[in-house]
């Protein structure tokens, strides 16, 4: 247990340090295990962000969890969350208690370091956790940019609403077979590389990790890899 004094500080650094959005709109995905978030973040300055952001959000009493802002609008201080809740943990329970209109406490707004290389094919791979993070990369790739991928979605009623919300994507979903990897493997098994690509890999750290690995081992130049692990 914290004590009160440690309390005390914890509570005083938190509204020294963090700062307030509200919850425009919430949109459960079928089953209620993923949800996109509709932000208002008046204190942002969106027209700066030229790579991938990450929030850090207050989702429980002295926790906090990062989220990838995607579909931006500068001019309104507004984005959205797509936030994976299949699972327990303290993320995915805030999520779902969400309520439209409540406050956002965050800790701030942070780059995650990637961002699309100019003139190269992007080629996104990643599971179900990296959609708001592909979508951020797409939104900061521009209309011109060639890009294709796919992510790794375990639902079948997600990859239909996959498809519906997003009918010209330039990344596909996959339904998930054994295992994200093994699908993802799959996926690739005639896909035509060459040496103008950047593979963007994002999701499971393991995940990543392997299919890194296995990407060198094709011919694919290290310089030509973005890896992002997001979760264990």
């Amino acid at each position: 247990m914290i004590s009160a004094v440690k309390e005390k500080k914890i509570s005083f650094l938190e509204r020294t340090f963090t700062k307030q959005g509200t919850i425009l709109d919430i949109r459960p995905w079928a089953s209620g295990t993923f949800f996109e978030v509709d932000l208002h973040l008046p204190d942002a300055d969106m027209s700066k962000w030229t790579v991938t952001q990450h929030i850090k959000c207050k989702v429980a009493p002295y926790t906090f969890r990062d989220y990838t802002p995607a579909q931006w609008d500068a001019s309104t201080h507004t984005c959205t969350l797509f936030i994976d809740a299949a699972h327990d943990g303290a993320g995915a329970r805030w999520a779902q208690q969400l309520q439209t209109g409540e406050l956002l406490v965050y800790l701030g707004i942070g780059s995650s370091m990637q961002k699309p290389v100019q003139g190269q094919e992007l080629v996104f791979l990643g599971d179900q956790s990296a959609l708001a993070h592909f979508l951020a990369l797409q939104q900061l790739a521009g209309n011109t940019a060639q890009i294709k991928g796919n992510v790794v979605i375990k639902d079948p009623e997600h990859v239909e609403e996959f498809n519906s919300y997003f009918p010209r994507s330039p990344f596909q979903p996959v339904l998930q077979q054994s295992d994200a990897l093994s699908t993802l493997v799959a996926s690739l098994l005639d896909f035509p590389f060459s040496q103008e690509q950047v593979f963007y890999l994002v999701g499971n750290v393991r995940m990543v990790a392997d299919l890194r690995n296995l990407l060198r081992k094709t011919g694919i130049n290290s310089s030509q890899i973005k890896a992002q692990g997001f979760w264990k």
